[in-house]
């Protein structure tokens, strides 16, 4: 199921592709994912120093649930990988994250996450995602158009 605030279904519609996925963003999937205690991360951005923080204390008293948690950490700036093109990279991103999911993690519901945001320092393409569990949300969908920036999200099951 796939959700957009209607600033967003603008830029969608103007930028959405099925183009090969740039090779620096391919870098990221290619690492694949790490599973810790029942969260999943971006191998790339996980650390082994991160494991001992992963007690359900520590992580309610930081980021309330599991989903916030690896929502933080698995969070990336298309434009830290690109240099042109960044709308319509972020799209194809999402759809190679889609199939290397589905391909590592085929049944396992996962909710992913994509803003644009400009700002007094720029434009900003923000990607994440987090395993889709019961009761923890990261963000209300029925609250979606009140979000500030344009948001695209989208639930795998």
């Amino acid at each position: 199921m796939i959700y957009m605030n209607s600033k967003m279904i603008d830029s969608f519609n103007e930028v959405y592709s099925h183009k090969s996925l740039s090779t620096e963003l391919s870098c990221i999937l290619d690492s694949g994912f790490v599973e810790i205690n029942k969260c999943v991360f971006f191998s790339f951005l996980w650390s082994d120093e991160y494991s001992d923080d992963i007690t359900i204390d520590n992580i309610k008293e930081q980021f309330l649930d599991f989903s916030g948690y690896e929502f933080s950490i698995n969070k990336i700036y298309i434009e830290d990988y690109v240099s042109k093109n960044t709308k319509e990279e972020s799209f194809c991103f999402i759809n190679a994250f889609k199939v290397k999911w589905n391909k590592v993690f085929p049944g396992k519901p996962c909710v992913l996450f994509l803003y644009f945001k400009s700002n007094e320092y720029g434009f900003s393409s923000v990607f994440s995602f987090h395993v889709k569990r019961i009761d923890e949300y990261v963000l209300d969908i029925s609250s979606i158009e009140d979000f500030e920036d344009e948001i695209y999200v989208e639930i795998l099951n």
